[in-house]
């Protein structure tokens, strides 16, 4: 099995073991516990206290559910620590919690991972004002955990073993990691690069807007608050299936955009169901000190500082401008996952760092000026061997009339030649270089790189070194090959998904062929690019079910002996050169989705009940089950 049928197969163990433990639940050791729990549920009032009820029926509830989420007060309010304790502890956001909150968790644990990032928001007294406990501890044996910032300084100043996290999954353009991984990871996070182009509806986007802030009175920015919110209306209507958040730089200038959204919401009462469409990740307003932990598909972002009235700047930023200022700015400007727009009277040329204080401010001028259209330099220079190869792709597909570029991404991963097109890349081509060899395992070399690039919308092709060594015209033809399959793809009109039903149309796939020169006559690289292509956009399909699309986009309604082998042929060279997955005698791509589809349309021949995919059966009763 692939990767991902062996990550599938892997929860079945773990649904069978709480299958056991809820038959653990009803032995005869959990029968006062189970009497206490079932007791409580049969009560209509007067029920027991949480921490007493874990008390009495702790280890029943753990059977039941073994998994609590729970914050490091309400692990203190809740669970007596002598009656109740877990086989691991999970702390995250651990740069957030204080030392101090985390041991009460800590102690009812018998081992525990700390996840956090100590670039990102330090402690707040948040919960040493709700327990009144606001002191700075005075005895030795404390003294040296009050001075660490947070658990997770203390676990690496007590030198626990470390591992970063570098493969970054939410952005959906690098353009929205882009500042923080160079300003605060040393670009050392792995940014998967985007097939499109940044634009307003893609990626990060600056929105000047022409207003000033009233430094010595209201402390906002009422011009821009408004600007905001009529964005957020529009978003509303133009983007409802998108999830939006709104972050600015102050509390008063949260509670002006909140002001203005409120008014327009009820001027507009026509955009309520956007606001209510989103249960698990609603629409919020939030300021850069509470923003940490949320993510949403798009961001706006009020820097609210601009000249004031007079038309004088202040260099002065808020929280930005005082230490540790730049962490908050860093979980500010990466909250997005599709799309973030600054609203800014300020331009990073109007910010002097010779008048500004703090390297928040710093950053800040960098993330506006990269905002407004600016560049990154992208991390790390090729090797000899990698432009050489680099180059000669490139100069293949050029000499095709193809426009292409180099090494394409910001930092870590790249997709080493890319073919342009309007919107941005319509191909990329991937080779044995620097990151195939210095990959620490197969799985990050041979699979992860390809899946998250083809997440991100990639349309892919692997290149070996060797082959330009043994054949470079014959791998020259077939990238030009496939980079023309690529472009009629795209061109290809898509049927839209059904609007009732449990199945979507089948589309067979649109592929130009040169219909003067049959099957068994093309190259094989150029026809195994079409089977490719038709792989690709009817996945999971039958060999036979190949062959016949293949014969019929050359109007043979039944392709002789030499065509089938032609075509099985190129089939099978399809697996090699553009990865394709056989199982038995069905194909797909790494990335095909598995829906049920709608074959009423297709001529009955294309019909046959033993060309059905058993994965797309499978999907089509679990959809029928749901």
């Amino acid at each position: 099995p692939d990767d991902a049928a062996r990550a599938a197969a892997a929860e079945i163990p773990e649904v069978a073991a709480h299958a056991a433990r809820l038959r653990i639940a009803e032995g005869p050791d959990m029968l006062r516990p189970m009497g206490v729990l079932r007791g409580e549920i049969a009560k209509r009032a007067r029920h027991l206290p949480i921490r007493t009820l874990l008390a009495r029926a702790g280890p029943a509830i753990q059977a039941i559910k073994p998994v609590f989420m729970m914050s490091p007060l309400s692990v203190a309010a809740f669970l007596d620590p002598a009656a109740i304790a877990f086989d691991l502890l999970v702390i995250d956001e651990a740069s957030q919690i204080e030392p101090v909150d985390a041991l009460g968790a800590v102690a009812r644990a018998r081992q525990m991972v700390v996840v956090g990032d100590d670039r990102q928001m330090p402690p707040t007294r948040f919960f040493a004002r709700l327990t009144g406990d606001d002191k700075e501890p005075q005895d030795d044996d404390t003294l040296a955990t009050a001075d660490v910032e947070s658990i997770l300084s203390l676990c690496t100043a007590r030198g626990f073993p470390a591992q970063m996290l570098r493969w970054h999954y939410r952005s959906r353009h690098e353009s929205l990691i882009a500042v923080s991984n160079r300003a605060f990871y040393e670009n050392r996070l792995l940014v998967i690069p985007s097939p499109r182009a940044r634009s307003p509806e893609l990626g990060l986007s600056l929105v000047r807007v022409d207003g000033t802030f009233d430094a010595g009175g209201s402390g906002t920015n009422a011009v821009e608050a408004q600007a905001v919110a009529e964005a957020v209306l529009a978003h509303a209507r133009a983007h409802p299936e998108e999830t939006l958040g709104v972050a600015a730089f102050s509390i008063r200038q949260r509670d002006a955009i909140l002001d203005a959204v409120e008014a327009l919401r009820r001027a507009h009462p026509d955009t309520e169901p956007f606001f209510a469409a989103h249960p698990h990740e609603p629409f919020f307003v939030k300021n850069l000190e509470n923003v940490q932990g949320d993510e949403r598909d798009v961001i706006l972002i009020s820097v609210g500082y601009a000249r004031a009235p007079d038309g004088s700047l202040a260099m002065r930023f808020g929280p930005l401008s005082a230490e540790g200022g730049e962490r908050r700015l860093n979980v500010l400007i990466t909250r997005a996952k599709k799309r973030c727009v600054v609203f800014s009277g300020l331009t990073a040329d109007d910010i002097d760092l010779s008048r500004a204080s703090g390297r928040g401010v710093a950053v800040l001028k960098e993330f506006l000026a990269f905002a407004a259209g600016g560049t990154v330099a992208a991390a790390e220079a090729m090797g000899e061997d990698d432009v050489a190869l680099t180059d000669a792709i490139a100069a293949a597909l050029e000499d095709a009339g193809l426009a292409v570029a180099r090494r394409v991404g910001l930092a870590g991963l790249f997709v080493d030649v890319a073919v342009k097109d309007d919107d941005g890349y319509r191909l990329g081509v991937l080779t044995d270089g620097a990151f195939y060899a210095a990959a620490r395992s197969a799985r990050d070399r041979d699979r992860l790189q390809e899946a998250a690039l083809a997440r991100m919308g990639w349309r892919l092709a692997r290149s070996w070194a060797a082959d330009w060594l043994v054949r470079p015209e014959a791998e020259a033809r077939r990238l030009t090959a496939l980079a023309g399959v690529a472009v009629q793809e795209q061109t290809g009109a898509t049927p839209p998904p059904h609007p009732h039903g449990l199945a979507t149309p089948y589309a067979p796939a649109a592929v130009e062929v040169p219909k003067d020169t049959p099957p068994e006559a093309m190259p094989f690289a150029r026809l195994a690019g079409i089977a490719a292509a038709i792989v690709r956009a009817e996945a999971p399909i039958h060999t036979e079910a190949v062959i016949a699309r293949a014969a019929a986009l050359w109007g043979l309604a039944e392709p002789n002996a030499k065509q089938r082998a032609a075509i099985a042929q190129a089939l099978r060279l399809a697996r090699e050169l553009d990865g394709l997955v056989v199982e038995g005698e069905f194909w797909r791509a790494e990335d095909s989705a598995i829906v049920p589809r709608d074959r009423a349309a297709l001529p009955a021949a294309w019909r046959r009940a033993d060309w059905l995919p058993p994965a797309e059966i499978r999907a089509a009763l679990l959809a029928a089950l749901e």
